[in-house]
């Protein structure tokens, strides 16, 4: 079995604020540039 440690798909920039990113394991994140 191998380790979860992610591997990111790929980001996306939404707006001037936010980022998304996609993760293989983990997930969507969405990333707030402001805060």
């Amino acid at each position: 079995m191998e380790p979860k440690c992610g591997r990111p798909l790929g980001l996306r920039r939404l707006n001037n604020e936010t980022i998304l990113a996609i993760d293989t394991y983990l997930g969507i994140f969405s990333i707030n540039l402001e805060t």
